[in-house]
């Protein structure tokens, strides 16, 4: 009279044991998803290479004692805990601009804003050394007997860390290392100026102008150069034409080349908010919305490379085009998509393509790149699901985030199942206790395949 339920528990140990070498397959291509030592409270800011194959990750205390602190944290492959360190600012807010590796030393160029009242923001940069020891903050600010207009953007203007430039709207103020002015620009027929770099050749400024001076007409992306004195060289304008809006947003040293320019034309695009609260950007529409030339200390442009198919951005690795540059975008079906691509691509100091590869993400996790910062075309880092890890070559990377797309399903069935598995295995023991009782009650014979067999007289 065991029999049958013999059979069903049997059988059950059978699927259980399908089910869970099914599950543990999935944990393991999936781990990273639920691992819940992911700390909350943070919000990630900027993911960048560093000197040795090391990466730095630089985010923000939302919530508790340090809200409003930024944290860094550097990383090396297969080494355990990453170093760390914190840098805050009493009564201010703190933005980060930029992530300037220099050395064994790592320069966070940072915009402060105080909360007083007519106060204007200035900058700010904290240096780390080689043991994540933060050295004495350096305040960039404008004399006092000029008149405070204050900062809109804060950047560092020279690869050897002995510049930096304060910018608002067409208003330029270089500083030496010590914080010092060395000198003003005010750039006429300009909108906006979003990066300076200053070296021998002059200080070179770059962003986008209006030609009648109005923000509401047509905006061309435009760099200038300057002398030490600040006496203007030459005026290019590289970008845009009457009905598009562009901007050079970025200047990368290339040696004595001269520079690259990496800018963006306007284009219409929609987000998708993850259950986080964190943007993605997705590309709406076809078109060239990105470009990357070089240009000579001449004003003479060379090579130019338009991408209109992801419009990516420049990943943020050094102020120098030396070991080559990363390009990311994320592209998806719609703005409500569950699932997004993580396009990279790999340009060396000419502007020629070296790599590329695309990573398929869940749309409830930010999914960020950094180069591998000893060869532009080995390894690559990647921000996911709050950690970081380091991949050989963009098809690890891929082979990774492929599976994970794979298995997701599972582990979803898996903790569906766990969450019911108290009811089910109620239902089922139920169901063998009523099977038990029914072989062995002598009205069984009225219930079909499950009656005993009848002796015969």
């Amino acid at each position: 009279m065991f029999k049958r339920a013999l059979i069903y528990i049997l059988v059950l140990a059978a699927i259980v044991m399908v089910c869970l070498g099914l599950f543990v397959q999935a944990r393991g291509a999936c781990a990273e998803l639920y691992d819940t030592t992911a700390s909350d409270g943070v919000e990630m800011l900027q993911f960048a290479g560093l000197p040795q194959g090391r990466t730095l990750l630089v985010g923000q205390y939302t919530d508790g004692v340090y809200a409003g602190d930024l944290f860094a944290r550097a990383y090396a492959p297969g080494s355990g805990s990453p170093l760390e360190a914190r840098c805050e600012m009493d009564g201010a807010a703190i933005t980060l601009q930029q992530i300037v590796p220099m050395g064994k030393e790592t320069h966070l160029v940072c915009l402060i804003t105080p909360r007083a009242q007519e106060a204007v923001s200035y900058g700010a940069v904290y240096v780390l050394d080689e043991h994540f020891d933060v050295r004495e903050v350096v305040s960039y600010k404008e004399d006092e007997e000029t008149p405070a207009y204050g900062f809109d953007r804060f950047v560092c203007a020279s690869a050897d860390g002995q510049a930096y430039a304060g910018i608002q709207n067409q208003r330029v103020t270089v500083f030496n290392q010590q914080g010092e002015t060395i000198l003003r620009i005010n750039s006429e027929q300009t909108r906006d100026v979003y990066d300076v770099r200053y070296s021998r050749a002059g200080v070179l400024i770059a962003g986008c102008t209006s030609e009648s001076g109005l923000k509401e007409t047509v905006h061309r992306g435009f760099c200038a150069l300057y002398d030490l004195e600040g006496n203007r060289i030459w005026r290019k304008a590289v970008a845009g034409e009457e009905g598009v809006r562009a901007a050079v947003v970025r200047i990368l040293d290339n040696g004595q080349a001269g520079w690259i320019l990496y800018g963006r034309y306007d284009i219409e695009k929609f987000s998708q908010i993850n259950p986080k609260g964190i943007p993605f950007r997705f590309k709406a529409e076809t078109g060239n919305h990105v470009f990357l030339m070089d240009i000579d200390q001449a004003g003479t442009i060379g090579k130019q490379v338009f991408y209109g198919d992801a419009s990516p951005y420049l990943v943020n690795q050094s102020l120098s085009a030396e070991n080559g540059l990363l390009l990311q975008s994320y592209t998806a079906t719609g703005a409500g998509a569950d699932r997004y691509n993580l396009r990279i691509t790999r340009l060396d100091h000419n502007l020629e393509e070296i790599g590329k590869g695309e990573i398929p993400v869940w749309g409830d996790q930010v999914c960020y790149s950094a180069s591998w910062a000893e060869k532009a075309q080995d390894g690559i880092w990647i921000y996911h699901a709050g950690k970081v890890r380091f991949y050989d070559n963009e098809q690890a990377v891929s082979n990774h985030f492929t599976a994970m797309r794979k298995w997701r399903p599972v582990c979803e069935a898996a903790l569906s199942m766990a969450a019911g598995a108290p009811w089910f295995l109620c239902l089922y023991f139920t169901m063998t206790l009523s099977t038990l009782g029914t072989a062995r009650s002598p009205h069984s014979s009225r219930y079909g395949v499950f009656c005993r067999k009848k002796r015969r007289v």
